[in-house]
């Protein structure tokens, strides 16, 4: 009996030791960053081991790869996860990644920590986080040119969805997206602190079939910017704040600048912020249409310009005076908008003087002065007059161009 007790307890040793290894083992397709040395100490440089399991994926011959980071702290930076790949990618980030104090940026990217680029049917899913740890760059960015990372860019991908994932403390940009096509973002969070310097939470450029959804931003610069040259975007379901709100623009600087027309902001909570809604073009510009918006069933709480389209911006203030943005503005619709302003001008219409707005509507506002209750004021400047439906507070007074 003695001597079968030994023989049991060694059996029984040796299939436990196999179980462990069975399910250590990643199953076909599936490359764990930990299966390529990382480490989740979130001290210890991984980006090798990152680099590596990429490397391992994108040359994945069967139909889905999954890349895997798993729950743990990985110091990590910069990696670019660059297509084209043979297999469909799938990323599953349940993991903290985080950039170092002394951020190495991509060679002949200087602009990104973590790229996605050149996929097609990309899906990053899971509970995970990126912080660009960008505290100790922040008192250098003097908003003077000076370009610092940012946390997560995407640029050509198509057909792809991210969800779930979040970005903290970027060093510029949360959130890049580059010449992409049907990307749809969702249930993201996004958050630094109010006086963080150009820390736009999502900024799309150059773009058309962006959709963004069920998402939190709170950051020190726009929560969502579009920028030229896109079409198509789509925003609902954002909660902004702080920040600078959801803006259209700047637009018309570069001469290669292009339309920015179908944009729509919809069911979006937006509060303490320097703006709500805002259209952005430059006073000295190239010609270029802005056309077709909807901003519709949006609630603000104490923003200082719930409503403001700005043609004369001009942030070094040396622009002349004789100058008007040659950029058009023309079916824009504001609806179902209420809530308080943080200042007694709640609607701001500055449009230009050579291209007026037109085809501007305003449908059930109401926007109050947060002091007190009273009802706001508007400025409106080079508008033809707009359509107004229902009651709109505070009232208009555009009857010309």
């Amino acid at each position: 009996m003695n001597s079968i007790v030994p023989k049991i307890t060694s059996i029984l040793l040796f299939f436990f030791i196999i179980s462990d290894v069975v399910r250590a083992a990643s199953p076909p397709g599936t490359f764990n960053v930990f299966d390529f040395k990382a480490v989740a100490d979130g001290k210890t440089d991984s980006t090798a081991a990152f680099a590596d399991a990429w490397s391992a994926a994108c040359n994945h011959t069967g139909p889905t790869a999954t890349y895997v980071v798993p729950s743990g702290s990985f110091m990590v930076g910069p990696v670019d996860f660059a297509g084209p790949c043979p297999a469909k990618l799938v990323f599953n980030i349940d993991g903290k990644i985080i950039a170092p104090a002394v951020l190495k940026t991509l060679p002949k990217k200087p602009n990104n920590w973590i790229m996605f680029e050149r996929l097609v049917g990309m899906s990053v899913t899971g509970k995970g986080s990126f912080n660009g740890m960008g505290a100790g760059t922040w008192p250098s960015n003097k908003r003077n040119g000076k370009v610092f990372p940012t946390n997560i860019q995407f640029s050509n991908i198509n057909d792809s969805t991210v969800e779930g994932i979040s970005s903290i403390d970027s060093r510029m940009f949360h959130i890049m997206i580059y010449k992409c096509s049907n990307l749809k973002l969702t249930k993201l969070t996004i958050t630094a602190p109010e006086t963080s310097p150009n820390t736009d939470g999502i900024h799309i450029g150059l773009s058309n079939g962006i959709t963004i959804s069920d998402t939190d931003i709170g950051t020190g610069d726009d929560c969502v910017s579009i920028g030229p040259t896109n079409v198509g975007i789509t925003v609902t379901g954002v909660k902004c704040g702080p920040g600078h709100g959801i803006s259209v623009g700047s637009l018309g600087k570069f001469k290669d600048d292009k339309d920015v027309t179908d944009i729509l902001v919809k069911t979006c909570k937006i509060s303490k912020t320097m703006n709500g809604v805002r259209i952005k073009t430059w006073s000295k510009s190239f010609p270029m249409i802005c056309k077709n918006y909807t901003f519709d069933d949006i609630i603000m709480s104490d923003v200082e310009n719930p409503i403001i389209i700005n043609q004369q911006y001009c942030p070094a203030g040396n622009c002349p005076k004789s100058v008007s943005s040659n950029v058009k503005i023309s079916d824009v619709k504001f609806s179902n908008i209420r809530g308080t302003s943080a200042t007694p001008v709640a609607i701001t219409l500055l449009c230009s003087k050579s291209n007026p707005c037109t085809g501007l509507s305003f449908e059930k506002i109401q926007l109050k002065n947060k002091v007190g209750g009273a009802v706001s004021n508007s400025t409106c400047e080079n508008v033809v007059k707009p359509t107004i439906i229902g009651v709109v507070k505070p009232a208009l007074n555009c009857s010309t161009a």
